[in-house]
């Protein structure tokens, strides 16, 4: 009896050589059935987060903190002016920009505000910058 001419054998391919992947998938599943069902669903548990604790018993004097609005105004001693008008400001009302200054700003501000003014207070004399970012209106004065 010859089994080639026997069309289920032939159609399933054991003849012909041709390979199956139903196999293949059926032990994928298995292997993922398995490790679901081996493995431990848990929740992870997470230690609160410390705030840091200030350093300095001086508290923030209004006139060193600079507040920089979304549309890249700034707001510094009552004042409201332009990052590139800062110089002139300087110049108008005789003031020096103190070695640290504390720029307050926005969270979600576009960086090129923020690097205008990092270089525009570096060419005034400024040695060091604090950032200080929030979600809210971060100066009383700022109308942004």
């Amino acid at each position: 009896m010859d089994i080639r001419g026997s069309s289920l054998i032939e159609r399933r391919g054991l003849v012909t050589g041709e390979h199956s992947i139903i196999p293949m998938i059926n032990v994928v599943f298995l292997i993922l059935i398995f490790f679901m069902i081996s493995g431990s669903f848990q929740k992870l548990e997470t230690e609160g987060v410390g705030l840091p604790i200030s350093e300095s018993n001086q508290p923030l004097r209004e006139q060193e903190a600079i507040t920089l609005e979304r549309s890249g105004l700034l707001w510094w001693r009552g004042q409201k002016f332009p990052i590139n008008g800062m110089d002139a400001v300087l110049k108008q009302h005789g003031w020096q920009i103190p070695e640290r200054i504390v720029v307050v700003t926005y969270r979600d501000i576009e960086s090129k505000h923020v690097i205008n003014l990092i270089e525009a207070l570096r060419n005034t004399g400024a040695k060091s910058l604090s950032l200080v970012t929030t979600t809210e209106r971060p100066y009383a004065g700022s109308k942004n």
